[in-house]
């Protein structure tokens, strides 16, 4: 007979050590998926962002079907019946249990090494299955179809990325920015210029050393506002590499909330489709000379117009105001997404 708190001749204390050993494997076991899925997500929205190696190729997961596999459990002379059933049904998937056994923990070959199967109980109550790289290493774990869609990328040219947000890029915006403002920069410059020749000629004036000073002030009135265009374009160029940063450590955050690469790769995705609509808001540029007023034996020299200037701490181009659009202290350069 039992003794106290026995039954069936199993103590009630053992029951419940087996329990929390089962409980403590099985949280083990989900801790260890929930690490290979969060770090194959951070890989993969850095692959989004950053691009992946020169010359790297997706792994082939085509051997992995979208279907799921028979789990264990059943008799012995079951399993083979019911793996050939499936591997019917699903002809592209690799076997991920050996022959006759579909015991838990067997693998099934993929492309570069890298193999899948079956996980051990995580306590989820819904099978669980595993992709791990050449050294057997899990990297993702989650249902068949989950597995089928990872991003795995091999090979490559170590230290080269595709980067997709790299210098070309970046010098595309700022050059969207320059080709736009210079130009029109230019065309005031030799208006100005034009007209304060005219000027000294009518008074009397183009070789005095007035003239020479008022030619040598609009000159350098030329390279001031080229600067600050270039400033402006390269303070919006950073602006718009800081979002990018951002809005990948955005995905980052979606991922470890949600647990799901998925859903953060698809975050990311749309992100970077946004970021390369990206274009800068483009205003025509205000009166960035006042012409020069020259009298006889006298020359008025404020010919610049201060609020015109481009301002490369402000958040965008706008307007001086109904008469003079343009470049001004109070907006700079912005940036619109398409």
């Amino acid at each position: 007979m039992g003794g106290k708190g026995q039954t069936g001749g199993v103590s009630t204390n053992d029951q419940i050590v087996a329990m929390q050993q089962q409980q403590a494997a099985q949280a083990t076991q989900a801790n260890q998926e929930r690490n290979a899925r969060l770090a194959y997500g951070t890989q993969n929205i850095k692959n989004i962002f950053e691009g992946t190696p020169s010359g790297a190729t997706p792994l082939d997961l085509s051997g992995i079907t979208q279907a799921s596999a028979p789990t264990s459990g059943m008799s012995p002379s079951q399993e083979p019946a019911v793996m050939q059933q499936w591997l019917a049904k699903n002809p592209s998937a690799a076997n991920p249990f050996a022959p006759g056994n579909i015991n838990v923990g067997a693998k099934a070959s993929l492309p570069g090494g890298y193999s899948w199967g079956q996980l051990p109980d995580d306590g989820s109550g819904t099978p669980q299955y595993g992709l791990y790289d050449a050294s057997g290493n899990l990297v993702n774990s989650g249902s068949t179809s989950d597995l089928a869609a990872s991003k795995i990328y091999t090979g490559g040219a170590p230290g080269t990325s595709t980067q997709p947000f790299g210098p070309d890029f970046y010098n595309k915006y700022t050059n969207s920015i320059l080709n736009y403002y210079m130009p029109q920069e230019g065309q005031q410059y030799n208006t100005a210029r034009s007209s304060l020749s005219y000027s000294l000629a009518r008074a009397g004036q183009l070789n005095s050393s007035t003239a020479g000073m008022d030619i040598g002030n609009l000159a350098n009135q030329d390279a001031i506002n080229r600067a600050q265009i270039a400033s402006g374009a390269d303070t919006q160029t950073a602006g718009l590499r800081s979002t990018i940063q951002q809005d990948e450590q955005t995905a980052l955050n979606q991922l470890y909330s949600t647990e799901d690469p998925s859903v953060a790769a698809n975050t990311a995705q749309n992100m970077v489709a946004n970021a390369n609509l990206t274009k800068p808001l483009l205003n025509p540029a205000g009166a960035l000379f006042t012409p020069i007023t020259v009298g006889v034996g006298n020359a008025l020299s404020g010919f610049t117009n201060p609020v015109a200037y481009i301002n490369p701490s402000a958040g965008g181009v706008g307007s001086t105001g109904a008469a003079t659009p343009g470049i001004n202290q109070s907006s700079g350069i912005n940036q619109s997404s398409v």
